[in-house]
């Protein structure tokens, strides 16, 4: 089954498209637009109508990019003369996180949506960490996650979600333990302590410190229960983003991304490097899409706190993310 999933994100809009089976997610195309949706939201309780306008412009690109497969798909089937099938007609299935569900004026751009044809559904943190988690794991071969206790870290613009799950020795199948969100992003860092460019030291401390109390309870429980987890997979712009600027990528490359361990050290230099920079030399950095630059500090402060809580020294960074649990949960409806 060929699926479409649109993920309205603060700092993102992205989308997937997917031939589906039970067994695996074979990706066909996958694009991400830097629209900041979030921008100035923290201050006005509204999204801005140009914030709006690039939403609406990304969404109108993906759509003709699901067009042009469907055609192809069309095109296939008539070589093999076979009458065209429901399955050309790509299902789409959307959701918004975080922004939209702080916007006081977010109905305005579910309604332009709609117009569009894509009905977009904004889906509750809790919901949001569940389909990080589905999502992830998918993209891992049991080898790499069997017997362990896995956290699998979302960090967006506007929100984090924390999902610990256990993925048992003999089967891939995960247990989920326990998952929240929490109202920490990327973009909400920046806009609440980074106001300075580049930051001050004193705005640095303060962000950390907010991040930690908002987080200690979490990992506090997890501790008193005695969970210990074994493994951080981060996914999202800020952990793909760690790898691409470790690696001096001048074109981003997935499939150099997924799967590779970040340092607490390497992580701490690179946030070293950013902090000292004001936007515009950060947006010179290889590897860092100038769009993301204005948020990456904060989002990379977010990932440095929750190892210091997690009491590990490394993470995985996964490409696999909310976008294919989107896919997965919808062919689960439709199949």
């Amino acid at each position: 089954m060929r699926l479409a999933a649109l993920d309205y994100g603060t700092v993102t809009t992205r989308l997937l498209v997917a031939d589906v089976t039970s067994s695996r997610i074979h990706q066909l195309l996958k694009k991400t637009v830097i629209t900041h949706l979030g921008e100035g939201l923290a201050d006005s309780g509204s999204i801005s109508a140009a914030a709006m306008l690039r939403v609406i412009s990304a969404s109108q690109e993906f759509l003709k990019d699901i067009e042009k497969l469907e055609q192809q798909f069309k095109e296939n089937e008539q070589a093999v003369e076979t009458a065209p099938s429901e399955a050309s007609e790509i299902p789409i299935q959307a959701v918004a996180t975080s922004a939209m569900r702080d916007a006081l004026n977010s109905s305005i751009l579910i309604a332009a949506l709609a117009e569009l044809g894509i009905p977009v559904q904004v889906i509750a943190g809790e919901r949001e960490a569940t389909l990080s988690f589905s999502g992830t794991l998918s993209g891992f071969t049991a080898q790499h996650i069997q017997g362990q206790s896995i956290l699998v870290l979302d960090i967006g613009g506007g929100s984090t979600e924390l999902t610990l799950g256990y993925v048992d020795k003999t089967s891939d199948r995960a247990q989920m333990l326990k998952s929240d969100s929490f109202d920490i992003g990327a973009r909400r860092v920046t806009d609440r302590w980074l106001r300075s460019d580049p930051p001050t030291n004193e705005e640095l401390l303060s962000a950390r410190q907010w991040i930690a109390t908002e987080l200690a309870t979490w990992f506090s429980e997890l501790n008193a229960r005695g969970e210990k987890i074994n493994q951080i997979i981060a996914v999202a712009g800020t952990a793909t983003t760690l790898v691409s600027i470790r690696e001096q990528m001048t074109v981003y490359d997935p499939a150099a991304v997924h799967g590779q361990q970040v340092s607490q050290s390497q992580l701490a230099q690179i946030i070293l490097k950013l902090s000292l920079l004001n936007n515009t030399e950060r947006c010179q950095v290889a590897g860092l899409e100038a769009g993301r630059a204005p948020v990456v500090v904060g989002g990379m402060l977010i990932l440095d706190e929750v190892l210091r809580l997690a009491n590990l020294n490394a993470i995985t960074v996964s490409e696999t993310d909310i976008l294919h649990g989107i896919i997965l949960d919808a062919w689960q409806q439709l199949a």
